[in-house]
């Protein structure tokens, strides 16, 4: 999935449109939205800010799309929960200051 982010934020295109057409063919996979997330909160050096971009565009996008019971390929409610607990672990911010 990394390697497919990876691509998808490529300037070349022969890397860009199949690893947006891969991505785009994952969305109604089972688990796709709970790993973007893994993705977007990777704290490892080796992984770019475009890519963790990108994945935290695909994720709101599709938990936009397919989070309600009634949209095309709902995420599963065990997904939900996962991401749902990541996310509130996620929000203890030490740091309050308003800029």
């Amino acid at each position: 999935m990394l390697c497919v982010l990876r691509q998808a934020s490529s300037q070349n295109s022969l890397e860009f449109k199949p690893a947006v057409e891969t991505l785009k063919n994952l969305e109604s996979t089972p688990g796709f939205h709970y790993m973007l997330l893994k993705i977007v909160l990777l704290e490892n050096n080796n992984v770019d800010v475009h890519t963790r971009w990108l994945g935290a565009l695909y994720l709101k996008n599709g938990v936009d799309r397919h989070w309600r019971p009634h949209s095309p390929f709902p995420i599963q409610l065990e997904e939900k929960e996962h991401i749902r607990n990541e996310i509130l672990q996620c929000v203890n911010e030490n740091f309050h200051q308003v800029h």
